[in-house]
């Protein structure tokens, strides 16, 4: 039982050789180090003005020390040529590309890091000119970059900078604790097109929290005679009032502001959109301080100030996108089930039959999408056995294309892997639940396999149908390629099979959700297709909790890994970085609800773990503390339960380094192969290690 400290240096004795051309197809057997190579795209901008699309590949470089860096790099595709080429040639990350109106110039973000430390980089605004293939740099700010936008006659870009400050009692650096101020400002740049090389930056809105003043800024968007922005903003601490937002409109003319305060109710609102016309402007709202906020879609005429509620939709989380080429529909995207669709919504108010209308007409799991003025629209798209990939089409005749090759040579691997399935089952209550279903590689239907559980976060996230072949501290390919069915459990409380459904753990963690996934397992062995000695559960974060919660009330499971979950619900209640967080999730705060509290930790119940369990934390993880990790270990220690607790320095609430991500996925496939004794290959996996 060991409390490791996971030092960099020891990536280096995990990384296998270069793989050559000739051998890759036999050598690829989706070990986690080798998912790096899979890229992600994560932007994209589609041009009005030119038939042109921009977008970022995300992806990880090694170099010759093996190790290995995140790095972003903006591509640009002629959708006539089908030529691609890079914007900018440094070896330096970029990101957020923008197309101005007229298509003739890309705005972007990127990078310059200081030699002595990253800390002291500087944020960049780009601007790349078609005509003369260069860049030119528009400006630089020490504090964080977070969203651009150009106005619509090309000649202004409106940014944010995230800045935030830390109050002192003083002179010694006395920090005030929990005093750090989140101070977003937002800046407007005016463009001399004629010298690219001179251009006026000056701050619009730069107000502190006190009083009635702006901390968090989200998206922006220009009016169509570009004399008002619209923008969202929190008002407060957001670390105490973390889902609060509002809407306020500023005139570049008289910088005058003005917050749209038309409801009864206060509301959170967010997503401002004016329509191409000029005339409205769309938003979604929910009811502040509801356990799970429920966006509706608003529009508000400018003249009048009227607002009319045009729908609310089925997961009441839309993705609002842009406008249709005529102006008269919304498009966006949100969560059905295990899907990601795209939708149309009539902002025709003389229209009594204003419906949602999905425009993709089967289900599929689209992530990024961008539409043009034209109505052309570029999506991300991928499913279990499907890298993404770009596609394109057109919102009247939709028939999407692939237009890229980004990950084709490792997707085409990838029929070799087990498949994956949508399975339902019913609840002990009655309630169906659904989940995805992996193979194991090469399945014999006459052979019973070990399977592996995983719970996602939240607790209102969702299990989609992504490529398993993607990186993860939990790589389903390896998993598959190592003989386990692995199930991945949408329990109740989850995001995208609507409100309700979300609604039905609000005050019940751990309770009828701990039992839909006992329901789960009951199913597939009922099927006569698992292993019922050889049963493993994971989770990171909400899912690190129901695995601890799981281990706590049942025998069943031989192995059991939890990445940054809570294990005490009350020392977690007043140590996380959103006070306010279990208050809105359970119903009551710790003193309102003291018994609840005890009897849905895990920890209070930790004598009763049987389970060889490893932890992970990251160091400076201030949504769940690492000592949560902590209690829970020592426990096990105590009991002497094979444990092992991880702490990734440097690392938040996930684990971004690239390295430890790899480090994750070696161990977690080690500790379940030793603990389950299922994988054919553990020794090829580095069993030392745990």
């Amino acid at each position: 039982m060991n409390l490791i400290f996971i030092p960099i240096l020891l990536m280096i004795l995990i990384m296998s050789p270069a793989i050559s051309s000739k051998t890759e197809n036999k050598l690829f057997s989706w070990k986690p180090e080798q998912l790096m190579n899979i890229k992600q795209i994560s932007e994209l901008d589609l041009s009005s003005s030119a038939p042109t699309l921009a977008y970022v590949v995300d992806f990880y470089k090694k170099d010759n020390k093996n190790i290995w860096t995140e790095k972003s790099s903006i591509k640009i595709l002629s959708l006539t040529t089908k030529e691609t080429h890079k914007v900018d040639y440094k070896d330096e990350d970029s990101w957020m590309p923008k197309w101005s109106p007229n298509g003739h110039y890309l705005a972007f973000l990127s990078k310059k890091v200081s030699e002595k430390s990253n800390d002291n980089a500087l944020s960049l605004i780009k601007i790349w000119s078609k005509k003369t293939n260069k860049i030119y740099l528009l400006t630089e700010t020490k504090n964080n970059i977070k969203t651009l936008s150009w106005s619509r006659n090309g000649n202004f870009i409106a940014y944010v900078t995230e800045n935030k400050k830390d109050f002192y009692i003083d002179k010694n650096k006395l920090k005030i604790f929990s005093s750090s101020v989140r101070n977003d400002e937002m800046h407007i740049i005016e463009i001399d097109y004629k010298n690219l090389k001179k251009n006026k930056d000056k701050i619009i809105i730069s107000k502190y929290i006190q009083g009635n003043k702006f901390s968090y800024i989200g998206n922006l968007s220009w009016s169509k005679d570009d004399k008002d922005i619209a923008f969202s903003h929190d008002i407060g601490d957001r670390n105490d009032l973390w889902n609060l937002g509002i809407i306020s409109t500023i005139n570049l003319m008289t910088n005058k502001i003005n917050t749209i305060n038309i409801f009864k109710q206060r509301m959170i609102m967010q997503q401002p959109h004016y329509s191409p016309d000029g005339q409205y402007l769309l938003f979604t709202a929910s009811p502040e301080q509801v356990w799970s906020p429920r966006f509706c879609i608003y529009m508000q005429k400018i003249i009048t100030k009227s607002v009319t509620k045009l729908a609310c939709s089925f997961d009441q989380d839309p993705k609002l996108v842009g406008w249709s080429k005529s102006g008269k529909n919304i498009i966006f995207t949100e969560n059905f089930h295990t899907w990601r669709n795209i939708y149309s919504l009539s902002t025709d108010r003389e229209d009594i039959t204003t419906k949602v209308v999905k425009i993709n007409k089967s289900n599929s799991l689209i992530d990024t999408v961008s539409i043009n003025s034209k109505g052309e629209i570029a999506i991300v798209q991928q499913n279990s056995k499907k890298a993404e990939e770009i596609y394109l089409t057109n919102l009247i005749r939709y028939q999407p294309q692939i237009i890229t090759n980004i990950n084709t040579r490792y997707t085409k691997f990838s029929e070799t892997l087990g498949k994956t399935e949508k399975i339902n089952w019913k609840s002990k209550d009655g309630l169906t639940i659904s989940g995805l279903l992996t193979y194991p590689e090469n399945y014999n239907k006459s052979k019973k396999y070990p399977l592996i559980i995983e719970l996602h976060g939240g607790p209102a996230d969702v299990f989609q149908n992504r490529f398993i072949g993607r990186r993860s501290v939990f790589p389903i390919a390896t998993f598959s390629k190592e003989g386990y069915f692995y199930l991945r459990p949408n329990v109740r409380g989850s995001s995208a099979y609507g409100v309700y459904f979300k609604e039905l753990n609000h005050g019940d963690w751990g309770g009828k959700d701990y039992q839909d996934i006992m329901d789960g397992i009951q199913y597939l062995n009922d099927k006569n297709i698992i292993d019922s000695k050889k049963i493993s559960i994971i989770g990171w974060s909400y899912g690190g909790y129901l695995t601890a919660q799981a281990i706590t009330h049942s025998p069943l499971f031989k192995a059991a890994i939890i990445g940054g979950g809570i294990t005490d619900l009350a020392s977690y209640s007043v140590t996380n970085d959103l006070p306010n967080y279990l208050k809105l999730n359970l119903g009551g705060y710790l003193w309102d609800k003291p018994k609840f509290y005890q009897k849905r930790s895990p920890i209070y119940a930790a004598n009763h773990v049987t389970t060889p369990t490893l932890l992970m934390y990251g160091e400076n993880d201030i949504r769940v503390p690492l000592s949560q990790g902590v209690e829970f270990f020592n426990i096990l220690k105590l009991r002497n339960i094979p444990s092992m607790m991880l702490i990734y320095p440097k690392q938040y609430h996930s684990l971004s380094d690239p390295n430890y991500i790899i480090d994750a996925g070696i161990r977690n496939v080690s500790w379940i192969n030793k603990y389950s004794r299922a994988g054919t290959v553990a020794k090829n996996l580095d069993l030392s290690r745990v």
